[in-house]
């Protein structure tokens, strides 16, 4: 195999490693990389450039060693509350309420909720940190005609508490993708600064085609997304 393919080759295998490892996968150290694969260091820098301009490692001050950023396995197939998707990768979660409020249904979203522009929502923010580390700030818009009796507390688990205690039953979560400058807000509540994050738009449609909520995501820049798809 020629040169300039072979970095090409242990970046692959590299980065394999990492995104399939449950929990932080620390590298080895070039000398010892350079031997496992049979090349010299300058090849192994090569590799492991690219997976530091792909945010998939980072190299730690004043130390030789890489580690991984966090990843963030995001299943776009099937519909899972947050606390399902932690929970499947076995990491530490806890989530900031930090706004809770009813209001009047911004103009733009009563078309998307399905509700008259003169209906109440309620208007909620939260944080979600991951091993102590802010991941996604995000903002809830819930039409108040469908839960008048909500409380602040019932939001650390939204999914439950539509299932569970309202009884509705969930059938799909429409999502759309893009790219995000930041406001000030967000920049303060995930600690960036200029970096692009990645924003989510999604509502809930339940199984009687009712809108139960409207809600857009704001990832951390550091956090990679692994998605996996399959062939019927």
């Amino acid at each position: 195999m020629k040169n300039t393919l072979l970095y090409m080759e242990i970046y692959q295998n590299l980065k394999s490693k990492i995104l399939a490892s449950p929990q932080i996968y620390k590298l080895p150290s070039e000398r010892v990389l350079a031997q496992q694969f049979y090349v010299s260091r300058i090849t192994i820098r090569h590799a492991i450039k690219l997976l530091l301009e792909e945010n998939i490692i980072e190299k730690k001050a004043r130390s030789a060693s890489f580690i991984k950023n966090s990843i963030y396995k995001h299943d776009l197939l099937h519909v899972k509350s947050l606390k399902e998707e932690f929970s499947d990768i076995g990491v530490n979660y806890h989530i900031d309420i930090l706004s809770f409020e009813i209001r009047l249904v911004p103009e733009p979203l009563a078309y998307s909720l399905k509700i008259n522009t003169s209906d109440l929502v309620y208007f909620i923010e939260r944080l979600i940190f991951v091993d102590q580390q802010p991941l996604i700030y995000e903002i809830s818009y819930m039409p108040y005609s469908l839960f008048p009796n909500m409380k602040e507390s019932d939001m650390i688990v939204k999914y439950d508490y539509i299932e569970k205690d309202m009884k509705f039953q969930l059938k799909c979560v429409h999502k759309s993708i893009s790219a995000n400058t930041p406001s000030d807000i967000i920049k303060k509540h995930l600690q960036v600064t200029n970096q692009a994050v990645l924003l989510i738009d999604m509502y809930t449609e339940l199984s009687n085609g009712i809108i139960c909520d409207y809600v857009q995501q704001y990832y951390h820049p550091k956090h990679t997304f692994s998605i996996s798809s399959y062939r019927s």
